[in-house]
């Protein structure tokens, strides 16, 4: 099958392998292809991808359409390739700047907010887990723009691209997992700066490690900006910045921790506080001046969403104990959507 493509140009690199734009020279039609390096574990990344899109499909679902469809796959000169729907840019690249849509209408984040939560909950429904989600795993589906007058407070009106609609899909269903009900799932997952506490702190996991993603992933095509600028570079640190962007571990979920991980958290009256740096002193003084640098760029979420009904729904997905995390079915129904019209997610 992939042999009939030919390669248009680079979409994407990354740790998995290439993603190329292709032309499939027996239809015509334009289509994204994943080529992966070549291991074992990408040959069976391969099928993960498509039984799982397999599942969503026989689910039955209208949020079917809210994740990449796989076309196909086989292989070319020993490199495992698989065949997508082309989509037309990450949402990464969409608050880099590198599409000139920054920032999204406050239409648009509410519109995209109610896939992800619909798609992630749909996913949800059929016992799976993401567990990769970020601004990079999630493209809009149209490449379609218009031109809007647009008010600046600083500056006033003038000239600004949008998208025609603002549809997503969600991408790379390469890491999902079953989920194991009761005892929860174990093992790291994700990518750090959207890493649910749990995951960190190597306790079992759950649903909840999607929704704290979607909380951070929501934040940010918001404020058009990263949450946090670059990955921590030890667990300990990473607590620290969840802290400084959620607030505080509740005090009895920090105290169960700190019963199975002594030194983790100190307590003062009723607030417990993340101990760092560590006590054990397991960090040098370059590294430690370091991560406090990184830890005084990073401002808490409250202080940056001003919008009252939005900032209520982050805060409820970003809870740091996951069992006061809002759950993907109950998130779709907060009362931000409100003000959405019924979506068609077809």
């Amino acid at each position: 099958m992939v042999e009939t493509h030919c390669v248009q140009a680079g979409l994407g690199y990354g740790g998995y392998g290439t993603v190329v734009q292709a032309e499939d020279q027996s239809t015509g039609s334009v289509v994204a292809v994943k080529l992966l390096h070549k291991d074992d574990d990408a040959n069976e990344d391969i099928h993960l991808e498509r039984r799982t899109y397999r599942r969503l499909v026989e689910g039955c679902d209208v949020a079917v359409n809210l994740f990449a469809q796989v076309i196909g796959s086989g292989s070319h000169d020993g490199f495992h390739c698989i065949v997508f729907e082309l989509c037309h840019g990450s949402l990464y690249d969409i608050m880099k700047g590198l599409s000139g849509l920054a920032p999204l209408p406050g239409r648009h984040v509410l519109e995209m907010a109610y896939q992800m939560l619909s798609a992630i909950a749909y996913l949800h429904s059929l016992g799976i887990i993401h567990t990769d989600l970020k601004p990079d795993n999630i493209a809009v589906k149209y490449s379609d723009t218009t031109v809007v007058q647009w008010l600046d407070p600083l500056t006033g009106y003038h000239d600004k691209k949008i998208l025609v609609t603002a549809q997503i899909c969600i991408l790379d269903l390469g890491n999902v997992v079953d989920a194991i009900v009761p005892t929860g799932n174990s093992g790291r997952v994700g990518t750090s700066q959207y890493r649910a506490p749990e995951v960190t702190l190597g306790c079992p996991w759950s649903f909840g490690v999607d929704a704290f993603s979607l909380g951070c992933v929501i934040a940010e095509i918001h404020l058009s900006d990263t949450l946090v600028p670059s990955a921590s570079t030890t667990d300990q640190e990473r607590l620290a910045t969840v802290e400084k962007l959620v607030g505080p571990f509740p005090e009895d979920y920090a105290q169960s921790i700190e019963d199975r991980f002594p030194d983790t958290f100190a307590f003062e009256d009723t607030m417990a506080i993340v101990i760092y740096p560590p006590t054990d002193e397991s960090i040098s003084e370059p590294d430690h001046i370091a991560a406090l640098r990184r830890l005084e760029q990073i401002r808490p979420i409250s202080t940056r969403v001003h919008n009252g009904l939005l900032y209520d729904l982050i805060r409820e997905l970003t809870r740091p104990n996951p069992a006061e995390r809002l759950k993907m079915e109950d998130a779709v129904k907060h009362r931000y959507f409100d003000a959405l019209d019924v979506m068609q997610l077809g």
